[in-house]
């Protein structure tokens, strides 16, 4: 019997090589972390000495990538899974932590509820799991968190926003951009608020980003996502709202419609990072020049 056959991506040839040891003694978290972006940037920050929490919703996947991970960079991860969007699950995270290693230098807020639907035909329980899982998980957790890294008088804090509020491309203003407006807008709230305690607030904002190429073998297809059920506009929706438009095959002036995760996990660790110690209150956006500023 022959094992699954891993997918090859055309953004393989710009996976971006890791040569940095920033997180030396350092423990991170990341919300979102059992596939995808989430997943490539655990791995990320492990390969430069972190120890990572692997914070998910899905507690077997959770539990497998931290396994793997683990055996794959050397270094120690924990798992802890459950819905960040209730107070009980964001302490748990913390407490969890703290057992474990006793501080929290870096938090990636990465998960998202993103289900790709037309905004006339969202489905009431799909609209309150998206306002849920993007607005309230993050919230919660960081009302979790931020005592700790007040305490510390240090702590990097990074929110994955989207192209929902950058006046994105077609597909992507499902609800998830109520989510992920308010990451922006909360990101740079607290930046002011937290500033003094020696905390820093900033937001990665990725474009097409081919999030399936994280180093797993996991395959894609239509319909609900095979990985974690959420659904997706179906091809009589697409053709309804959209035509013959895709934005799939959109590029930017470097010539590429996607990303590999890498590309967006290695901005988001330099301002997870020490090093962007005078940074905070900003946006980056990782789109290939897609919109600038």
């Amino acid at each position: 019997m022959t094992g699954p056959v891993k997918r090859t991506f055309p953004s393989d040839p710009y996976a971006v090589p890791n040569f940095c040891r920033r997180f030396e003694g350092r423990v991170a978290i990341v919300t979102g972390a059992a596939q995808g972006l989430g997943r490539v940037l655990a791995k990320r920050l492990a390969e430069e000495g972190a120890k990572v929490v692997i914070a998910d919703i899905q507690a077997d996947k959770a539990a497998a990538t931290a396994r793997d991970l683990a055996a794959e960079t050397g270094q120690p991860m924990i798992h802890v899974a459950g819905d960040l969007a209730q107070r009980t699950v964001s302490k748990e995270l913390v407490r969890r932590t703290l057992d474990k290693w006793g501080r929290i230098d870096a938090f990636v807020a990465n998960a998202a509820y993103q289900a790709r639907l037309p905004f006339l035909e969202f489905p009431d329980e799909e609209e309150q799991k998206s306002v849920n899982s993007n607005l309230w998980g993050l919230v919660r957790p960081l009302q979790a968190v931020l005592p700790v890294m007040m305490e510390q008088k240090y702590g990097r804090v990074v929110t994955v926003g989207g192209l929902a509020f950058e006046g994105g491309l077609p597909w992507h203003s499902f609800l998830a951009g109520v989510g992920k407006g308010g990451a922006l807008g909360l990101t740079t709230t607290l930046a002011g608020e937290f500033g003094a305690f020696g905390i820093t607030f900033n937001c990665v904002s990725p474009g097409g980003m081919e999030t399936y190429n994280d180093g797993t073998e996991d395959s894609l297809a239509g319909g609900r996502d095979p990985r974690s059920g959420v659904p997706n506009a179906t091809p009589e929706q697409i053709r309804r709202y959209l035509g013959s438009r895709d934005d799939s095959a959109v590029g930017g002036p470097l010539g590429r419609g996607r990303c590999h995760p890498t590309e967006v996990a290695a901005v988001i660790a330099f301002f997870a990072s020490h090093e962007a110690s005078f940074i905070t209150g900003q946006l980056i956006r990782v789109n290939g020049g897609l919109s600038m500023l």
